[in-house]
């Protein structure tokens, strides 16, 4: 058996448009998700908001569903008698930093985070956990985190122990990073080409040599008057707009594959 499955969810700008996020669970697949509710879907902006907001960024321990007291067990069985559903079949998530359901952000205490697909209707909504949109797809997830070895995960600093062995582990990431991150790997990949492709490297010379030679036009004296560039600047212009979108769908590639892997 494997030990801890790992999951990471992925959002962006165009997540937050759609509504559709997409939770990577390594060596399994990628499946569409949400978190939030209204406006604030997908949205990493506004993970101080209570019940409504985006899940807090952070890790998380995916742990067996949430028994609670009697009356939360009793208004459990009646919403799974109304809607058709089964909340023990659903997972826990606890912060990493408090091992409970709960955590604060800006002063505001964020709790309740699940893991569960939607009604079968296809109805329901995100408050604050992370929900699926295909109840067959979470079955594939419930299916793959039970065939997982659970695992002793490092207790907090402060306070007990407040939860089982989890089955897995979510990683929320900062959205800030992940776009640092991409931007990081856009410039690689534009020095890469501009490194191994020659034609690119002689563009790129030939264009930096003519930005300079307007420079000195204007009396700088970067470089001699009788300087002569091979290539108009409609031409250079044109180039470097395909060097920027080659580099561009070359990221987009790598991003993917990151991001199914």
């Amino acid at each position: 058996m494997k030990r801890m499955l790992k999951m990471r969810m992925v959002y962006d700008d165009e997540a937050r448009k759609s509504g559709k996020g997409s939770l990577m669970v390594y060596g399994v697949g990628n499946f569409p998700v949400l978190s939030g509710r209204t406006t604030h879907v997908n949205d990493p902006n506004c993970e101080y908001l209570a019940d409504e907001g985006f899940i807090p960024v952070g890790r998380y321990w995916i742990v067996d569903a949430l028994k609670g007291g009697v009356y939360t067990q009793a208004r459990r069985q009646f919403l799974d008698f109304l809607h058709n559903i089964n909340h023990a079949q659903w997972f826990g998530l606890f912060n990493s930093q408090t091992i409970n359901d709960y955590t604060f952000v800006n002063g505001t205490k964020r709790t309740g985070f699940r893991l569960h697909p939607v009604r079968p209707d296809g109805s329901g909504k995100s408050w604050g956990g992370i929900t699926l949109f295909r109840a067959s797809d979470f079955e594939h997830i419930r299916k793959a985190l039970l065939r997982v070895n659970k695992v002793k995960v490092p207790r907090p600093c402060s306070g007990p122990m407040n939860m089982s062995m989890p089955w897995g582990e979510l990683i929320m990431p900062n959205a800030l990073f992940m776009k640092a991150t991409f931007a990081i790997i856009y410039l690689v990949v534009a020095m890469l080409l501009i490194k191994f492709i020659a034609p690119l490297n002689n563009l790129v010379f030939s264009l930096g040599s003519w930005l300079f030679f307007k420079l000195d036009s204007g009396g700088l004296g970067l470089i001699g008057s009788d300087y002569q560039w091979g290539e108009d600047p409609a031409t250079l212009c044109v180039a470097l707009a395909s060097l920027v979108l080659l580099a561009w769908l070359i990221s987009r590639i790598l991003k993917l594959v990151i991001y199914r892997w």
